[in-house]
């Protein structure tokens, strides 16, 4: 979810797979509770994963699209007005499943780093100054990636990347400032991570770790700025096959909260400010949702300055959006 056409209303856009060639859907925010008619744009086929970003410097966000059966990156550049003409295809690794961007080099410009799963792989795209990206260069991502998430984590003004692999561990990788990326620490959850997401949650100063694996099991690793993570609690969600993970202020204590979709359902994890996370409030019970819920998104929705929540059904091709009613 992002503002795609600058209105200042938070749009979707969701990749679908079902036919070949997948497809990009666009979703434009009318400013409330409603949205456009779906507009679809081609991603190649298999699209599994998408990404905003400024890669030219307009101004507008584009988006870069994860397609696993082409192994390739689609970059869709955006009119500025949330319309989309295809910016050009990069081949990754034969197993791409997920993209994060950021800087993660020197110059400024926004770049795109691609897990590829069957090579353990990291393939870093970076930007020629907004014209195109480079041939992908590669790191190891020191198992079998199934997320990425990117921060600061020891302070020196770089993006490192937190890898959550198939393994079992948590890899955090240093980046060299030139978007090369090495081995800094390995943490252990209470089980396999399927989702990483980096924010302070003990109000420190430093980004901390959050890991959720399939099975529901919520980790907190905890950082203390030098490349040591330590594990603060272990938690569970009640539906355990964890689909999707954000942090996300949603009561405005300034304290960032988890949201969890939970494969027929819905969970929340509030901060409570010193690393720990009160206990889970299920706002989707597990089996009232009829289909998966693969995906999940955090914006304020209706323009109230409270967060909502946006949920991607993928067995039924439907999104329900969940409004905040935190005071």
């Amino acid at each position: 979810m992002a503002d795609l056409n600058g209105d200042g209303h938070p749009d979707i856009a969701v990749s679908e797979n079902k036919n070949e060639p997948g497809t990009v859907g666009i979703l434009a925010n009318r400013g409330g509770w409603s949205f456009d008619p779906e507009v679809d744009y081609p991603a190649g086929d298999g699209p599994v994963a998408i990404v905003a970003g400024d890669f030219r410097g307009t101004g507008a966000l584009d988006l870069a699209v994860v397609a696993v059966t082409t192994s390739k990156v689609t970059i869709l550049n955006n009119n500025g007005h949330g319309a989309f003409t295809n910016g050009g295809a990069y081949a990754v690794g034969s197993c791409p499943q997920s993209i994060i961007a950021g800087p993660f080099n020197s110059d400024a410009w926004t770049d795109l780093v691609v897990g590829d799963w069957c090579w353990g792989m990291l393939d870093v795209l970076l930007n020629n100054g907004g014209t195109a990206f480079g041939t992908p260069v590669n790191s190891s991502a020191e198992g079998q990636p199934e997320s990425l998430t990117s921060a600061d984590f020891n302070g020196d003004g770089t993006m490192d990347i937190a890898v959550g692999t198939h393994g079992g561990d948590v890899k955090i990788l240093s980046n060299d400032g030139k978007g090369a990326f090495s081995l800094a620490a390995s943490v252990q959850p209470s089980s396999y991570p399927l989702f990483v997401g980096a924010a302070d949650l003990n109000q420190d100063g430093t980004p901390d770790i959050v890991s959720v694996s399939v099975y529901g099991g919520v980790t907190v690793l905890l950082n203390d700025g030098a490349w040591n993570f330590s594990r603060k609690a272990d938690y569970q969600c009640t539906s355990c096959y964890a689909l999707g993970l954000v942090i996300a202020d949603l009561n405005g204590d300034q304290y960032p909260d988890l949201v969890i979709s939970c494969g027929y359902g819905l969970s929340l994890f509030m901060n409570n400010g010193d690393g720990t996370l009160a206990p889970e409030t299920v706002v989707v019970p597990p089996g009232a949702f009829n289909s998966f819920s693969p995906a999940v998104g955090v914006q304020d929705v209706d323009g109230d300055g409270r967060p909502d929540i946006v949920v991607g059904r993928g067995d039924s091709a439907t999104i329900s959006v969940f409004a905040n009613e935190c005071r």
